[in-house]
């Protein structure tokens, strides 16, 4: 479970393939009001990305210029407000995205992949804290 102001993250090391396979973390109160974040394969390129859905969902995707071989993903909890940051392991994290996600006191949060247009991929989670 992810509270109020805490903060959330995980290293990930994944073998992307396919269009569409990630891997990251998933903030998520019910079927209707998610998040996903980490990296995504898209163009043949590894995405910062993040899904926002509160009934809809929008999507931001930042480049990565070099594949890493690990990148830590974090997300932080203030209120209703999440604020994901992500990037290489061994570098300094850039903030991808800002957005309100839900009020509610408690979420459940945990590491999220899926390969929704290829046959499956290798991904490795390491390091999963919440501190709040």
């Amino acid at each position: 479970m992810c509270i109020r102001d805490s903060r959330c993250e995980v290293e990930v090391e994944g073998r992307y393939r396919d269009l569409y396979d990630q891997a990251g973390l998933m903030v998520r109160l019910d079927e209707t009001t998610w998040l996903k974040c980490g990296i995504e394969l898209l163009e043949g390129v590894q995405q910062m990305s993040a899904v926002v859905t509160r009934d809809f969902s929008d999507w931001s995707v930042v480049p990565l210029p070099q594949a890493p071989p690990t990148v830590l993903v974090r997300v932080t909890r203030h209120q209703g407000t999440l604020e994901v940051h992500c990037g290489p392991s061994d570098a300094p994290l850039t903030l991808l995205r800002q957005a309100f996600l839900t009020d509610a006191p408690t979420v459940r949060v945990g590491p999220m992949c899926a390969s929704p247009t290829g046959g499956g991929f290798e991904v490795r989670f390491r390091s999963f804290r919440i501190q709040g």
